[in-house]
């Protein structure tokens, strides 16, 4: 593991790796970070071009938002891949992890990996100088717990709104939209109809009547009639 120190340049091969303590201080430089120029504490230095060959893992180790970046004066070539150790998620912070001199900046970070990110989501991103002679690997620490918190609210908010929204329909289909019109002029009302029988606009049930069996009529023939002669 190099902390606090310079090396020269350096190939990782493949199933080596190059750890970097980045809790370390080495040294102080100038960087112009996307047109903010400011001053870094850098963790260690790289007096030359670095190599991750595919199958290499260049590894940050504790990483937090103090974290001290890995200055890399000269060329960095990416074929294997870079793990990020976070020991400290607990503030929202933009952390700047390491730097290489480059007039073309590449998208590396899908080659990158953040372990450690607990309450805070971690996410990586490549910028370059105002001037794109260097190029800079930042980390986001962002702060998940209060937009969960907000999620959370506006979905109950949605559910309140629900309930007038659900009243209104109810109102409408029982009280405001027209019931539909019932021609009686073709119902056949008993005469006995009982009291109530037309209550709340609609008749109520036809009483039942109980069936009266005809006793049977015996029929006699009329007699013969003969006509006088």
């Amino acid at each position: 593991t190099a902390c606090g120190n310079s090396i020269g340049s350096t190939t990782v091969a493949s199933g080596a790796s190059l750890s970097i303590d980045t809790s370390c201080s080495f040294g102080t430089e100038s960087w112009d970070v996307a047109g903010t120029t400011s001053t870094y504490t850098t963790s260690v230095a790289a007096t030359g071009a670095v190599d991750v060959q595919s199958g290499g893992l260049l590894v940050l180790n504790t990483v937090s938002t103090s974290t001290n970046p890995f200055s890399i004066t000269g060329t960095f070539t990416l074929s294997g891949s870079i793990e990020v150790l976070v020991t400290d998620s607990s503030t929202t912070a933009i952390v700047i992890l390491m730097k290489w001199d480059d007039t073309s900046c590449t998208d590396i970070t899908s080659s990158v990996t953040v372990y450690g990110c607990t309450t805070m989501s971690c996410n990586t991103d490549v910028v370059a100088s105002s001037a794109a002679t260097s190029c800079y690997l930042r980390l986001f620490l962002r702060d998940t717990s209060s937009s969960d918190s907000n999620d959370a609210w506006w979905g109950l908010l949605a559910l309140l709104a629900l309930i007038p929204c659900c009243a209104g329909c109810a109102l409408y289909w029982y009280k405001i939209r027209p019931k539909e019109d019932i021609s009686y002029d073709e119902v056949l009302v008993a005469d006995t109809a009982y009291p109530g029988y037309y209550e709340h606009g609609l008749p109520s049930p036809v009483p039942e009547f109980e069936l009266y069996q005809a006793p049977e009529t015996e029929l006699v023939p009329a007699p013969e009639f003969v006509a006088p002669l």
